[in-house]
């Protein structure tokens, strides 16, 4: 995992200010596939997972390339249950023996079922890049199932990731059509503090193991070009 610095936090949270602040990598990180990264943080404990549909026209393909991340956390945790706002595939769950609901966390209350009981982490994995308003969105998880959480564990795209470089030197941006945002380690990091939740550490990922004929594979101990940027934080203080 790498760390935060204190001298970090204070720009985090505005009581320092620099148009060009240098954002260092600081700690030990190995590349690890994101599923690889987050497996062993919640195994053995008791996850909300929000957006746990997916894609729901893709969701019988993932479950047969056992890709499909609900149904991973599922044989790992002790105790899960799925947020999202489709309804459609919030009944596709529900049918496969799942326990999930149908909720906005912006204008829906926190299912009973789920307030009355106590969970390790909420899961937000690929989300925050297809809201509208990403504090917003973590503020209202902060407020509505901080009571009953401890933790938050974001993961998102990385807009500094050699990928995005490799196809932007073709003057080309190859994205999923429906994301709003790209995130970079540090703009996650300031997101997340705006909306309330304490950063305690992150980790950048990678989307497969490289052989060493890929150009990846050399770069491989340059976090900041991996693909996937992960975090961990505190809902309450």
């Amino acid at each position: 995992m790498l760390q935060i610095s204190e001298t970090d936090r204070k720009y985090l949270s505005g009581e320092k200010f620099s148009t060009i602040y240098r954002f260092g990598v600081q700690g030990q990180s190995k590349p690890r596939l994101r599923l690889e990264w987050l497996t062993p943080i919640i195994s053995n404990k008791r996850v909300i997972h929000f957006g746990c549909v997916d894609h729901l026209s893709i969701v019988e393909q993932r479950r047969k390339e056992n890709t499909w991340l609900h149904e991973i956390l599922a044989k790992n945790c002790t105790d899960l249950v799925g947020i999202d706002i489709d309804e459609q595939g919030i009944a596709y769950m529900q049918q496969a023996g799942f326990e999930a609901y149908r909720a906005n966390v912006l204008t829906d209350p926190a299912p009973e079922a789920v307030l009355n009981r106590k969970w390790d982490y909420i899961v937000a994995g690929e989300v925050l890049e297809h809201v509208d308003n990403p504090v917003d969105f973590l503020s209202a998880i902060r407020q509505k199932y901080g009571p009953v959480t401890d933790r938050i564990i974001i993961t998102v795209p990385n807009a500094l990731s050699y990928t995005n470089f490799r196809f932007a030197l073709r003057n080309t941006e190859m994205i999923n059509s429906d994301h709003r945002f790209w995130f970079s380690p540090f703009t996650l990091l300031k997101v997340v503090e705006r909306a309330g939740i304490i950063p305690e550490a992150y980790d950048l990922c990678v989307d497969e193991h490289f052989s060493m004929f890929s150009i990846k594979y050399w770069l491989r101990n340059l976090p900041l070009f991996r693909n996937r940027v992960v975090l961990i934080g505190r809902l309450n203080a």
